[in-house]
């Protein structure tokens, strides 16, 4: 708990200073994470898991949000980069890696959440070994 509290102490000395460290620095941060980009509509969007970088550096964790048509695009590029099944799971039974999209600057993160088709739905997306998925 007091990691915790001093991450935060430093965190908020770093935005009021302007100073920049290996915590704020969006480059430091894209090396250790290795997101995978992707476009949509023109603009970058980045995604990263446990098994593809360092998640657990980016603490500040908003609201899921829905993938809607990029679905598709997403499913397919994460199955080709990790060699894992992506599924969708209800947040209190995840059986997998939860892939997070990231903010520009890598100090926020959130869940995507899929349903049926290009549907809104309640599940988070996950990476799943293919051997794992039951049948």
């Amino acid at each position: 708990m007091l990691d915790i509290i001093i991450e935060v102490i430093v965190a908020v000395l770093d935005r009021i200073t302007g100073r920049q460290t290996k915590r704020n620095n969006p480059e430091h941060m894209r090396k250790k994470l290795n997101p995978l980009i992707l476009k949509d509509h023109g603009l970058e969007r980045r995604f990263c898991w446990e098994g593809r970088g360092a998640i657990n550096r980016v603490k500040n964790e908003t609201e899921p949000r829905q993938l809607h048509e990029f679905k598709t695009t997403l499913l397919d590029a994460l199955r080709e980069q990790s060699g894992l099944d992506p599924i969708f799971c209800y947040s209190d039974t995840i059986l997998g890696e939860v892939v997070f999209e990231l903010s520009s600057d890598f100090n926020f993160k959130w869940r995507l959440l899929g349903g049926i088709g290009d549907k809104p739905g309640n599940r988070v997306l996950v990476l799943q070994d293919p051997e794992r998925r039951e049948g």
